[in-house]
This record gives C-alpha cells, structure tokens and sequence, in this order.
C-alpha cells in the first residue's frame, strides 16, 4: 500500500485506487463501519441523520449541525463513490493519474531488476522520504531522478504485464489534460491503432526527454506490441492496466482524513492521496 500527501492543486481533492476488480456487499458494509467507528472516535458522538430529514434544510443549521451534515453527505458519496474505473470521466481519469504519474512508473519497473538494484533503490528512497522530510528539495529532486534512472538503466527482460503496464502509463501521459505540459495529445475517449502508431513514432522521432524515453526506446518492439493493444480502448480501462488496479474512489471538492483511514484498515489501497490548497 502506498499513501501520499502533497500540495499540488488549487483545490481539495482525494483519490483512492483499489486492486481489486470487484467489491462485495460485506466488504462495502465492513468500510461503512469502519468509516462510522472512525467518525465516532474523532468527533465524540455518532454521525447523525441530519442531512436524511428533508424538515431540516441546510440554511436552518448551526454551524456544528452543518459540519456534521456535511460529513454525512460525504460518507454517502464515498459508499457511491467507489467505483470502476471505466465508469469515470476521461477528465477525472487523466487528473488522478497526473498525481500518481511517477509512483506508477517506479513499481513495475522495480519487478525487472536484481535483488541488488532493488535494495539499492528502495536506500535511495528512504533517503529521498528524509530529504522531504528535512526540507530539501534539490537532494529530494536528485535522489528521486537517480533513482528512477537506477531502475530504467537496469531493467532486464520486462514481462508482459509491466511492459503493459507502462505503455498504458506513456498513453496517458500523451493524453494529458494540461497541453503546455504534455504538448503530445489530447483527452479523448478513445485511440485507434493508428493514432497510436503515430503517436509513438513521433515520440520516437523527436526524442522526447522524458523519464520513459529510454527504456520505450530499448524495448521498443514489445512496447509498441502492448501499446497497440489499447487500441480504441477506453481512457479508464487503460489507467486500470497501467495502475494494474480495479476500482476507484475519486471526489475533487473535499479530502477527509476519516475516509483515508476507512479505506487503509485493511490494506485496500494500492494509492491514495489527498490534495489541500
């Protein structure tokens, strides 16, 4: 499980990211309690039904009766709003991978390099958590860049599913929401084999300075086989390879730490994050 927190938007937003493909009515229940049990330790009372009284508009509360009303409508959208990831928007599905963008690189990339290079890079990592923590940005910076390099300079024979993996993650970055960012393409619904296939070789052509260049360049034939095997396929479906994950939760208006905590307990999160600002 991996938990991060930045400061990156303008907005509060929380995204969770489940591997799974499928939620039972007991594990949706046990999150509901858990939610409930965690709601009840912080605030000291039970969640109230407020916002459930149709007599109790939301102008007539106070302003303690409105945050716990606000808290409930909340968790109701959490219970709905755990979904899969074709079911979200593209907008909503390109934003969320920006946040993870360099997480999703690094972990399947980390299954195709030694013992050693793995231990190398899981040191570099831990010193590159307590630079941040120090305060340091530029040896947080280096050790992050050298660490991701560490691991695209020794990666040895990817297997299917992590060359899939990031060619779903090179397809959404080149469809990125923010064109002076990622000048290469456009949120649309969906990329035929052709598009793909011009996509790449213009990548290719331009060389492109980006953390994936050299490592699409070094496998380029296979990269491009899992690449075209995204063809006409939805941007949700693709973020699902890439994060080799199922479901997600995703609202943009609010983070709540109650909800973080809910969802951690046992460990359903592959990614979660949420952005103050």
């Amino acid at each position: 499980m991996k938990f991060r927190t930045d400061f990156v938007t303008n907005s509060s937003s929380s995204s969770y990211i489940f591997a799974r493909n499928d939620f039972s009515k007991d594990e949706v229940k046990r999150i509901h309690d858990r939610f409930l049990e965690k709601w009840k330790k912080a605030h000291g009372t039970d969640l109230p039904n407020l916002a459930r009284k149709s007599d109790w508009p939301l102008s007539s509360l106070t302003d303690r009766e409105y945050e716990l009303a606000v808290d409930e409508m909340l968790f109701e959208s959490v219970l709905h709003g755990i979904k899969p990831m074709r079911e979200w928007d593209d907008e909503d599905v390109v934003e969320v991978f920006e946040w993870y963008y360099r997480d999703i690189i690094r972990k399947p990339l980390r299954r195709c390099v030694s013992a050693e290079i793995a231990a190398e890079y899981d040191r570099m990592m831990q010193e590159a958590e307590e630079s941040e923590r120090n305060n340091n940005r530029d040896a947080e910076r280096k050790l992050n860049e050298d660490s991701l390099r560490l691991l695209i300079d020794n990666a040895d024979a990817p297997d299917a599913a992590t060359l899939r993996s990031l060619a779903g993650t090179w397809l959404l970055e080149s469809c990125g929401i923010s064109p002076w960012v990622y000048p290469r393409g456009r949120v649309h619904k969906t990329c035929s084999a052709e598009e793909l296939r011009k996509m790449l070789e213009k990548y290719v052509m331009e060389e492109w300075n980006d953390e994936l260049y050299p490592f699409v360049t070094t496998h380029y034939d296979r990269f491009r086989e899992q690449l075209l095997s995204f063809a006409d396929t939805p941007l949700g479906d693709v973020l699902a390879a890439a994060m080799e994950a199922g479901y997600m939760y995703f609202n943009s208006m609010e983070t709540h730490y109650v909800v973080g905590d809910a969802f951690a307990e046992d460990e359903l999160c592959l990614y979660g994050d949420n952005h103050m600002g």
